[in-house]
């Protein structure tokens, strides 16, 4: 099925969250692919680093990130910072992204 005809708006965030490790970290940088991608007759030009949108695309950015907290657990961020200000424990963050956290505070793969 092309991904482009899926059209659940859950299902498209995780299909980037999957293939854009980084958009796991920026609600930013997740709709802007989500656009890139689903919504591409939408962008209006792409200026100096900034991609300028039609005004209806706005009303899905609130979708976009809010399945983006629902799938948090199942696509954690890569980036400690931002794991660390959406509140997860660094044990718990380690682990969701697959290192095995051993009970000395080593940390070995799993």
């Amino acid at each position: 099925m092309s991904v482009l005809k899926i059209k659940d708006i859950g299902k498209k965030v995780e299909i980037i969250l999957n293939q854009y490790e980084n958009s796991r970290n920026s609600d930013n940088v997740l709709f802007q692919k989500f656009c890139i991608t689903f919504l591409h007759g939408w962008i209006i030009e792409y200026v100096s680093g900034d991609y300028y949108y039609h005004h209806e695309i706005v009303k899905y950015r609130s979708q976009v990130e809010r399945w983006r907290r629902k799938l948090d657990k199942k696509y954690p961020p890569t980036d400690p910072d931002v794991a660390k200000a959406r509140g997860w424990s660094e044990e718990d963050w380690k682990e969701a992204l697959g290192y095995k956290v051993e009970d000395s505070g080593q940390i070995s793969f799993a």
